[in-house]
């Protein structure tokens, strides 16, 4: 793993990642991982400044870990579909918690999927595949 700082960064061509996430461990673990998928994703510490970057930006997928301090993540997926309307990405939840009803709350609350922590990279292949139709 690099020392390079971890915060706002382009996606590498091909495929435009959000990842909302406020433990710098688990962004660096995210990040690692879409790495060997030659993606770097743009990072966001909390739902208040993803929100700022889909103002700003075009992503193809949106990773939001549910769990934050300030603004949690149904939050911010709420706010961000307000904000983009038709425009939004495919939102895949991020969580350490093991029950989901994916048809039920998850739906209701605005997220297309969801993955539950620790995520491996076949995993995240999969996910990018099946929100994006792009291969990797």
């Amino acid at each position: 793993m690099s020392d390079e700082p971890v915060g706002s960064e382009a996606s590498a061509p091909g495929c435009s990642i959000l990842l909302v996430e406020d433990n710098p461990i688990n962004q660096k673990v995210v990040k690692l991982m879409l790495g060997r998928f030659r993606i770097i994703p743009a990072i966001a510490s909390s739902g208040i400044e993803a929100i700022g970057m889909v103002e700003n930006q075009t992503f193809d997928l949106i990773l939001m870990d549910l769990h934050m301090p300030g603004m949690d993540g149904v939050e911010a997926v709420s706010k961000i579909r307000e904000l983009l309307g038709e425009q939004c990405p495919p939102i895949v939840a991020l969580t350490a918690d093991s029950v989901f009803n994916l048809d039920g709350d998850m739906r209701q609350n605005g997220f297309n999927g969801f993955l539950t922590k620790p995520v491996n990279a076949d995993t995240f292949r999969k996910c990018i595949l099946e929100h994006t139709g792009k291969a990797y």
